[in-house]
């Protein structure tokens, strides 16, 4: 609810302060992603594991340097 709660004021919110906000939920989003495919993964789940993969590849790449960061701009 946080989430959509800054979405509905991001009418007036400068674009850094958003992009700010919103960086402390994409170490949260990929963690609980990677320990539910994990435990897709162990439980034998093979078709949920199976798509969920490129979303785990992707938040990966979210995360993994140059930097998890959202920047105002998009450079």
């Amino acid at each position: 609810m946080r989430y959509a709660n800054y979405l509905s004021r991001s009418d007036y919110i400068n674009p850094i302060d958003l992009c700010n906000r919103l960086n402390t939920y994409i170490i949260p989003e990929v963690a609980v992603h990677g320990f539910l495919t994990f435990l897709f993964l162990i439980n034998g789940y093979w078709v949920p594991l199976i798509l969920n993969l490129p979303l785990l590849g992707w938040n990966a790449k979210k995360y993994v340097p140059p930097g998890h960061k959202a920047l105002a701009g998009g450079r």
